[in-house]
């Protein structure tokens, strides 16, 4: 019983607030949102076979809760939310993350209730639990994006629907380069496609890969070739041009029709030197403005498209279109 009580107390100390809760995410979101901000966290609770569908339901039942409860106000907050954490917790879904908070974070728990502040080691569930669930306050979820950076938007919101990853301890590396693979990675999860568990046949694309799923998915689908040589390019930096490419095939995939306007396209200063098979794309998808050029209105076809222009790129085709 004691350890119930310092469990429910802890989690209204790292829950309250003075404004009213509104979702702002849902529970699928909000748990990629805690992966990335408190990797930690999951990997402590998933000590005790807490698998992240677990994680997600518990946040999508207290958002559930949270919502319902109208008379929810600055004055009545605690024991309100105290309410809610008891039933949510004690639900027969949330038993093993129940058991899980109390193994794990019960002498960091009874710290926090003598110092009434919140430890440093719970600063980042605390911080995320308040964006994600009451809808408040401001987070930055990679520590190398940010909230000035250009593609900040997308590839914040790009990564809070799963679509795409950081490189490990909030780390994004905006300005790194592409592979083919990793983009064709962002495309499969972009589409909403299941991942394949056919073989393709590529030389250079080994079948226990972490990428093999989601090539034959994107290839299976009409939406990549390889380079030539029986081969997908595994490795190979994706060139911008190539990019246009395959974010074009994605747009007539769903149904996406482009007025044929050059405007753009005839600004480009090295428009020549776009391969024939890339012009179209890249005409089609500059004039509406999908993807873009640089400040000396070149475009640059042959150059490695960056992760900040792969987010920026793949943003704008499936969330402004």
């Amino acid at each position: 019983m004691k350890k119930f009580v310092v469990l429910i107390l802890m989690l209204v100390l790292l829950l309250s607030t003075v404004a009213s809760a509104q979702t702002k995410y849902n529970a699928n979101e909000n748990y990629n949102i805690l992966r990335i901000t408190f990797p930690e966290f999951i990997d402590r609770v998933q000590q005790y076979d807490v698998p992240d569908r677990d994680i997600s339901s518990f946040l999508n039942d207290l958002n559930e809760k949270l919502d319902a409860d109208e008379k929810l106000t600055s004055g009545n907050f605690r024991s309100r939310m105290a309410s809610a954490m008891q039933t949510v917790l004690l639900s027969g879904p949330h038993n093993r993350l129940f058991n899980a908070l109390i193994s794990e974070y019960f002498q960091v728990v009874e710290t926090m209730l003598v110092t009434k502040e919140i430890p440093p080691e719970l600063q980042p569930l605390y911080d995320t639990v308040r964006y994600c669930v009451l809808g408040e306050g401001e987070i930055q979820l990679f520590n190398d994006v940010e909230k000035s950076h250009w593609a900040v938007k997308y590839i914040e919101e790009l990564a809070i629907r799963g679509v795409i990853n950081g490189v490990g301890g909030r780390v994004f590396e905006p300005e790194e380069n592409v592979t083919r693979e990793q983009f064709v990675k962002m495309m499969v999860d972009a589409m909403g496609w299941e991942k394949s568990g056919n073989e393709i046949d590529f030389d250079d694309a080994d079948s226990w890969a972490w990428y093999y799923k989601y090539v034959a998915t994107a290839y299976e689908n009409g939406l990549i070739a390889g380079v030539g040589g029986n081969r997908f390019g595994v490795g190979e930096n994706i060139t911008r041009q190539d990019m246009a490419v395959i974010l074009y095939r994605a747009a007539e995939m769903r149904e996406i029709e482009f007025a044929s306007d050059d405007t753009m396209f005839n600004k480009f200063t090295d428009k020549n030197n776009i391969a024939s098979y890339a012009r179209d794309a890249v005409m089609l998808l500059s004039g509406a403005g999908i993807i873009r050029g640089y400040e000396d209105s070149s475009f640059a076809p042959h150059n490695h498209l960056t992760r900040a222009e792969a987010a920026r790129v793949i943003y704008a085709l499936f969330y402004e279109m």
